[in-house]
């Protein structure tokens, strides 16, 4: 069998230098409104949150639907977990919100794929009934959408930004006042060096077809990924990631996502109708990591495309302390399918993952 077109997975070290900008310096323009840090990754940002937190607030209040490493960095630091319900609609269930809040809370919520799950008056009655209470925003998904004052401003924001673009690492924390998040410096910079040398080796492989270069690349980043699980420290970002993303262009990356994603709806949009697959409408008008859809069958699927060289990842599977809570949040993650619509893409492309997904589906 022949080298099989590869599209979605990990970023290679040359896909980011097309979208250099020199002295860029975008989420410090967008997020005007907040003091900017930066760590080695979300989760990293994440564990600052808790380690910081710690002394005043026991609790943390999850969403059902999120993945294992929103729950580490507090499990980790001796937070109680908790979690809260979805309605069909991906609105946050505001009842169970209620019943689980306290002012001792750091109570987390993100947007998925577009959807915003809870409006603006309902975290501000939320906020007002709870005031000691932190509001955690996690904006992974809409990390390149900009907070502005028309608003619910949260006490923190964090997101990983490394999911979006060709960086060997990188997290972001935006507070809402000027407080010092505690963070290291990785000194041996082994989390960063690991992915970054596994980066190269993938732009190689893109280049010659080694498959010998993909199994060590894939093992590089199996250790890194590791690396990070065992870490209990939140790390800075590393000078080289730091550097390379002061240089890049997000708003060419947002124009180029949001394309492909409107492309890529028209062409899959037969097979909605024909009720093969099921479509979220919401997401069309902003950049987002995935293009997700939902379809029967979903690991069987996603193996097949796998196969054809489309590589879509796993959004998310249920952390085993939330297994149970709630069946909305675990009939999405059995039956969400994130198909790859970044910025390394164009209209063929597209057109690829329409025909693979089709046959696939056939």
């Amino acid at each position: 069998m022949g080298f099989v077109k590869e599209i979605g997975s990990e970023f290679d070290y040359n896909s980011t230098k097309q979208v250099f900008v020199k002295g860029c310096n975008y989420f410090e323009k967008q997020y005007s409104n907040y003091q900017v840090h930066k760590f080695r990754s979300g989760r990293d940002a994440l564990k600052s949150v808790a380690i910081f937190y710690k002394q005043t607030h026991k609790k943390v209040l999850l969403p059902a639907l999120c993945c294992e490493s929103m729950v580490s960095p507090f499990l980790m630091n001796g937070y109680e977990i908790d979690f809260y319900k979805f309605n069909e609609d991906i609105s946050i269930d505001l009842e169970d919100v209620c019943k689980k809040i306290t002012e001792d809370t750091v109570f987390l919520y993100q947007a998925y794929f577009g959807i915003e799950p809870i409006s603006k008056d309902n975290l501000e009655e939320l906020k007002r009934k709870n005031n000691k209470t932190i509001f955690l925003e996690d904006r992974t998904h809409v990390a390149l959408n900009n907070v502005n004052d028309s608003e619910f401003m949260p006490d923190v924001i964090v997101a990983s930004i490394r999911k979006w673009v060709g960086l060997p690492d990188g997290g972001l924390l935006f507070s809402k006042d000027k407080v010092d998040f505690e963070k290291e410096v990785d000194k041996d910079g082994t989390f960063s060096s690991m992915r970054l040398k596994a980066m190269r080796k993938k732009s190689r492989y893109l280049k010659n077809k080694n498959k010998k270069l993909k199994e060590e690349y894939l093992e590089i980043l199996k250790k890194a990924s590791l690396e990070l699980d065992l870490s209990k420290n939140a790390y800075k970002i590393s000078k080289k990631s730091e550097k390379i993303l002061s240089k890049i262009d997000f708003l060419k990356i947002l124009d180029k996502r949001i394309n492909n994603i409107n492309l890529l709806k028209k062409l899959i949009s037969s097979l909605a109708c024909n009720n093969k697959i099921k479509i979220i409408d919401n997401y069309t008008s902003v950049g987002n990591l995935y293009f997700p859809i939902f379809v029967e069958n979903r690991d069987l699927i996603q193996s097949k495309l796998a196969k054809n060289g489309v590589y879509c990842p796993v959004i998310w599977p249920i952390p085993n302390e939330a297994i149970g809570v709630c069946e909305v949040s675990e009939s999405i993650a059995n039956n969400i399918l994130a198909l790859p619509i970044d910025q390394r893409y164009n209209e063929e492309d597209m057109k690829y993952i329409a025909d693979t997904l089709e046959s696939v589906l056939r």
